[in-house]
């Protein structure tokens, strides 16, 4: 793995809310975001979604399984785990994937997360999850 590569996955294997404003020195300040719930074009706006995770959730942590690199980005493969704050006696995990492009001066300017979120997250929570793995079973072959 390079050194941009190695720097980004432990950056985000230990982030904590306070490193939020740190994500510029490995985001371009055009950098566009997508993931199942937000779709945005700025550093200043995914720096958004992060403090709304750190505010809403309790420990939420990544953990990059595997990386997959490449001269014009990298596909990072995760687990995330967090408590919703009202529900704190679960514990979740999501697994995906990001798809990351790097500028020419070896920044982000392409992230996009990659994850099932009825199956990862709606199926697992409680009342919901009930009527999702209903479904579920309905619609398997």
């Amino acid at each position: 793995m390079n050194k941009r590569c190695e720097n980004l996955v432990a950056y985000f294997e230990n982030l904590h809310p306070v490193d939020v404003t740190r994500m510029a020195d490995f985001y371009a300040d055009d950098a566009y975001f997508c993931d199942p719930f937000n779709e945005v074009n700025t550093l200043a706006e995914i720096q958004k979604i992060f403090r709304d995770m750190f505010a809403k959730l309790q420990q939420p942590r990544f953990k990059i399984l595997n990386t997959y690199l490449s001269e014009e980005g990298a596909v990072l493969v995760w687990e995330f785990s967090f408590q919703v704050k009202f529900f704190r006696s679960y514990d979740y995990v999501i697994h995906g994937n990001s798809v990351l492009k790097f500028d020419a001066h070896g920044k982000v300017h392409y992230h996009r997360d990659y994850w099932d979120s009825s199956a990862e997250l709606y199926a697992k929570l409680p009342l919901i999850g009930a009527l999702f793995r209903g479904l579920r079973r309905v619609f398997a072959s």
